[in-house]
């Protein structure tokens, strides 16, 4: 994991796009390095993102949850994975979930699915 940190101190993944075309079309990355190029298409990063899910959703860090986010182009949506103990759940946040989560605004599906998610991790570990 890369180690930089950008302008409000937080973790930044560096990523290069190749452009392309008259619009500047984003292709697949290069090297697997992720730039400052898609926070700003974006507006927030990855950790970001994260960091404003267990900031709306508590109960996530309260049952300690683990959160891994990746984005899946194809779907233009982010992949969530909630893990707990060896266990893991998956979830899909379309980007405009995501941009409305970063403005503040709850998710209800997302909020039903951690929820539940939280239910299911704790059950399979004979937690609860």
């Amino acid at each position: 994991m890369n180690g930089m940190l950008n302008n409000r101190g937080k973790r930044l993944f560096i990523k290069r796009w190749h452009k392309t075309g008259r619009h500047g079309t984003l292709l697949k990355p290069e090297n697997g390095i992720q730039s400052e190029e898609r926070e700003e298409k974006m507006g927030y990063t990855q950790v970001g993102l994260e960091d404003k899910i267990y900031e709306m959703y508590p109960e996530l860090m309260q049952h300690r949850i683990a959160l891994r986010l990746s984005m899946d182009e194809e779907r233009n949506a982010w992949v969530i994975t909630f893990e707990k103990g060896g266990k893991s759940r998956h979830a899909f946040l379309d980007k405009q979930d995501a941009d409305a989560c970063m403005d503040g605004q709850q998710c209800f599906y997302l909020g039903t699915l951690a929820a539940q998610y939280i239910k299911d991790l704790e059950e399979d570990l004979g937690i609860s």
